[in-house]
């Protein structure tokens, strides 16, 4: 039952993302005044706004956004037998943008925008050409794996979608932007020192430990796990679990470029390694005394 409603699980999963991403930080307002002038201020021309084009980064993150949504949804629809699904992601995709563009003529921080909608629209469309390219061609093959995977090492399944888990939960809040000028700003202040800022300054010492904590612990399962599910591929997993740890907390940071309340930071680096090395070192020293 899970397995044949997975895609729809995962699309449920993304509608709530996008609503939580749309109007974060949920500062609405009812009165009239602020509704009247929200609604002077929409777009009503598509990628056009002031005078000048809309921003590519504003028109590639909306895009990109809901082509997961058409790829799960038309995944889920044809495996409830649906016919006309991709006319159904499509119409879903519109009424759910009009929904989402309406609601942010409530919202302070918010524009609403007829390119969005276009822009959402399209983007579901590509996931449901990709998709069925999936279905045909790819879907057996990838199951068939998964089914391999699972029988014989389910760690490993369990590891890829903790290492998911523990991505989306650095993201938080979600504020993302790919602006030139928020890139720009968060490469300005990235800390590349290590322990720079609470070095500099002393009263930052609880936080120091906050980030100790928030930064080593889910590392030290993901070490534990890791270097359990690895070992039965290579006598070299305890590496092998330090490098794919290292390279997800890479990747964490750079994400965090894109992300408007945090920063990259080399000191979340170190501190996520020695959590995964302090977790290898626990499952290693579990495995030698079975």
């Amino acid at each position: 039952m899970l397995k044949r409603n997975l895609p729809l699980i995962g699309w449920i999963i993304l509608v709530i993302y996008i609503i939580y991403g749309t109007f974060i930080p949920f500062d609405f307002s009812f009165r009239w005044n602020d509704i009247v002038n929200n609604i002077k201020q929409v777009n009503y021309i598509p990628f056009y706004f002031g005078g000048k084009t809309l921003h590519l980064a504003d028109t590639l993150s909306n895009l990109l956004l809901f082509v997961p949504y058409g790829f799960f949804l038309y995944w889920g629809l044809q495996q409830k037998g649906v016919r006309k699904g991709k006319g159904i992601c499509i119409l879903s995709a519109f009424l759910f943008s009009l929904g989402i563009e309406f609601l942010q003529l409530f919202s302070f921080s918010r524009v609403s925008s007829s390119s969005d909608i276009i822009n959402n629209t399209v983007g579901v469309w590509l996931g449901c050409i990709l998709a069925r390219i999936f279905l045909l061609s790819y879907k057996d093959k990838f199951l068939q794996q998964l089914k391999i995977i699972r029988q014989k090492n389910p760690l490993l399944i369990f590891l890829i979608l903790y290492s998911l888990l523990i991505l989306l939960g650095f993201m938080f809040p979600f504020d993302i932007s790919i602006e030139i000028r928020d890139i720009y700003r968060a490469f300005k202040t990235a800390n590349l020192i290590p322990f720079h800022d609470y070095f500099y300054d002393y009263s930052q010492a609880d936080l120091l430990f906050i980030n100790i904590g928030f930064n080593i612990f889910p590392f030290i399962i993901f070490g534990f796990i890791g270097y359990a599910a690895l070992r039965i591929y290579s006598p070299k997993a305890i590496f092998k679990t330090i490098f794919l740890g290292f390279c997800l907390s890479l990747l964490i940071e750079i994400c965090q470029i894109c992300i408007i309340s945090r920063m990259f930071d080399v000191t979340g680096i170190i501190m996520r390694v020695i959590g995964i090395s302090f977790g290898v070192l626990i499952s290693v020293i579990n495995y030698y005394r079975k």
